[in-house]
């Protein structure tokens, strides 16, 4: 894809992260593969939300291995 045809807007950073994604009819668990200041590309997931569909996204980082839950980063 050349730089005319991206519609992309802002710097993505590239990142694998399990993610819990959700709005009023689609809840889906993947991982995200990156991320920017307007969006972020869920991957490895049954279901897909269409694009552009605003949701909230649940991030879960993981430290040494092992997801921490509740800890801040």
């Amino acid at each position: 894809m050349n730089r005319t045809t991206e519609r992309r807007h802002g710097y993505r950073i590239s990142i694998r992260l399990e993610a819990y994604c959700s709005d009023d009819l689609i809840e889906v668990v993947g991982v995200i593969a990156n991320i920017s200041y307007s969006g972020a590309l869920l991957e490895d997931t049954s279901m897909q939300p269409e694009v552009g569909t605003p949701c909230v996204l649940y991030l879960y980082p993981q430290t040494a291995g092992r997801l921490q839950s509740g800890e801040p980063i």
